[in-house]
């Protein structure tokens, strides 16, 4: 359908192509295509919880064993795991992506960076600027990010299987992935 001026629109939103970028939640493609906009949310309640949920764990094994301690033993776990699977860069790239969105809820997380090999530098020195509370919040958001990450590109299945190959001991059993929407 033309408008007067000759320019193809659509009725019911009132879009023109071309000349509207976003209307009502959605954008046009450069060639016309609707496509739905969005923007990257915050990690949802449920993979807050999930996070907390295996933060805690690593937390109550760590106090309890004399390991290595790590500012972010979480991750250093899902490394060699995650590596095998998707190669080191791409661990690299899907740890890096799920700081940035962090990084939008959690704004010390901007002074942290991903290394060469995987881990996280800058955590150590964010620590001694803050709380442990403060501290403690911005590692289950960035690990939300990650396992949502996770989650959206080999699948809930799948992530919740290598979760319980690393930690065979938290239960999993009444996560609700469903509700990913809700904050």
């Amino acid at each position: 359908m033309s408008n007067v001026d000759g320019v193809r629109c659509l009725n019911a939103d009132r879009m023109q192509f071309g000349r509207i970028s976003k209307v009502n939640g959605w954008r046009l493609s450069p060639q016309g295509r609707q496509t739905k906009a969005f923007k990257m949310n915050q990690a949802s309640k449920e993979m807050r919880k999930f996070a907390k949920r295996l933060m805690d764990h690593e937390a109550f094994e760590s106090r309890s064993s004399k390991t290595i301690k790590s500012a972010f033993r979480v991750s250093d776990k899902l490394r060699p795991y995650l590596s095998t699977l998707m190669g080191t860069g791409g661990f690299r790239a899907l740890l890096s992506r799920a700081l940035t969105l962090a990084a939008e809820e959690v704004s010390w997380l901007r002074n942290v960076q991903v290394n060469a090999d995987g881990s996280l530098g800058g955590l150590e020195e964010a620590h001694s600027k803050m709380g442990s509370d403060q501290f403690f919040e911005g590692r289950v958001v960035l690990l939300a990010q990650l396992l949502g990450l996770m989650a959206a590109f080999i699948g809930e299945i799948l992530t919740l299987r290598l979760v319980h190959e690393v930690w065979p001991t938290v239960p999993l059993n009444d996560l609700d992935f469903e509700n990913k929407g809700n904050k």
